[in-house]
């Protein structure tokens, strides 16, 4: 299984999403290029403020999602900045891959949540600012439900 499908799903999703609702919007993957950082997985256009906005995506195994090991040495500050000077809404979405017999959960995190943590966890180095773990991405977030193979988005 390719390493982007959480990526691919939730594009998939949201289009899906718009198409039935008949919203002007529209989800794509950011461009990824070898030699380039790429600035964000998701992005989508819409006029709607509320739609507008970029994906960061994490697909987990494990029950925490940490700064210092899922993410690159100054992705967050570099993503930051990105969806600070496009005025976009951002998100992480984050999948935990449970194992055997579980089934997989995701969750969307309000980006300024995911960076007011992240400053936390740079000024303190405490560990308990180091991410989020499930139960506060369950609290935090927004569940992103599957039902027939696509994720049920509501960003109302």
């Amino acid at each position: 299984m390719p390493r982007n499908t959480f990526e691919i799903n939730l594009v998939k999703s949201f289009n899906k999403y718009f198409r039935d609702n008949k919203i002007l919007a529209v989800a794509y993957r950011y461009p990824q290029n070898k030699y380039v950082s790429q600035k964000i997985d998701i992005l989508v256009d819409s006029k709607d403020p509320k739609y507008y906005c970029a994906i960061e995506c994490k697909s987990i195994k494990t029950n925490k999602i940490y700064f210092n090991s899922h993410f690159n040495s100054d992705q967050i500050e570099r993503e930051n900045q990105f969806i600070t000077l496009t005025g976009r809404n951002g998100y992480l979405a984050v999948e935990f891959r449970r194992g055997i017999g579980k089934p997989r959960e995701s969750y969307l995190l309000p980006w300024i949540l995911v960076y007011e943590r992240y400053v936390l966890f740079k000024e303190t180095g405490l560990k308990k600012y180091n991410g989020f773990n499930y139960q506060e991405c369950q609290t935090l977030g927004i569940k992103l439900k599957r039902e027939k193979g696509f994720y049920v988005i509501n960003l109302s």
